[in-house]
């Protein structure tokens, strides 16, 4: 099992061999091998962010549309209850008048 991801390190001696084996240079084979990393590497990161950037975009959006539909439903439910706008309590008349015993 690798411990590197996608066998870095590897790979990147195998290749450098491989290259200077057919007659470049080392440094040409190292800027070859260089090249190659940014060219498979870099491209993944950046999908793997924005898939990430999107991940907390949408969860944020989430978490807004749920506090406001929470909202909303608490103030219909207590307005239902209630009987009046917003939540407050309107005494029946039938028991405003009253008198304690």
């Amino acid at each position: 099992m690798p411990l590197t991801p996608g066998l870095l390190g590897k790979v990147d001696a195998a290749l450098v061999a491989l290259l200077i084996g057919f007659g470049p240079a080392s440094s040409t084979g190292l800027a070859a091998d260089l090249i190659w990393l940014l060219a498979w590497f870099v491209p993944q990161l950046l999908v793997g962010l924005g898939a990430l950037g999107l991940y907390w975009w949408d969860r944020r959006r989430q978490k807004k549309i749920t506090y406001l539909l929470t909202k909303a439903l608490s103030r219909a439910l207590l307005t239902t209850a209630c009987g009046t706008a917003l939540g407050r309590f309107a005494m029946p008349a039938s028991l405003a008048t009253r008198t304690p015993a």
